[in-house]
């Protein structure tokens, strides 16, 4: 076998390792830092946007919390006009249908009062009486 002969055997050996050699130091000097740029870039994107996103979770849950709080003093407030009203009525045996008309009649005026004049246009009050 010719690959075997031990004259030439010196000369593949030292051509093997001057190949491997070779292709080691153009990838370490020239290919490996472009890879290792591009892996810093894409771990500093990802940091920045997991920064990004951190700031937006924090700023939705600090707006969800106030909407929270509001909508839930405003439902105490709804509950306690509520229950004013419904202890009024539960009082009474029978209903009184003159406070119940104040009070639907009380509640349309202040939505006319303070709703939008395009919307109110176009809703007609007929009155039955």
């Amino acid at each position: 076998m010719p690959q075997l002969d031990r004259i030439i055997i010196f000369t593949q050996i030292f051509w093997l390792f001057l190949v491997f050699a070779s292709l080691y130091t153009i990838l370490i000097y020239f290919f490996f830092p472009i890879f290792l740029r591009s892996l810093k870039s894409r771990n500093l994107v990802i940091d920045s946007n997991s920064d990004e996103n951190n700031s937006i979770k924090t700023n939705f849950l600090l707006t969800q919390t106030t909407i929270n709080t509001a909508l839930n003093e405003q439902m105490q407030f709804v509950r306690a006009a509520l229950l004013k009203d419904f202890v009024l009525f539960s009082n009474i045996k029978s209903f009184d249908l003159r406070s119940i008309d104040a009070l639907l009649l009380d509640s349309i005026f202040y939505t006319t009062m303070y709703s939008n004049e395009v919307i109110l246009r176009n809703i007609y009050l007929n009155s039955k009486i």
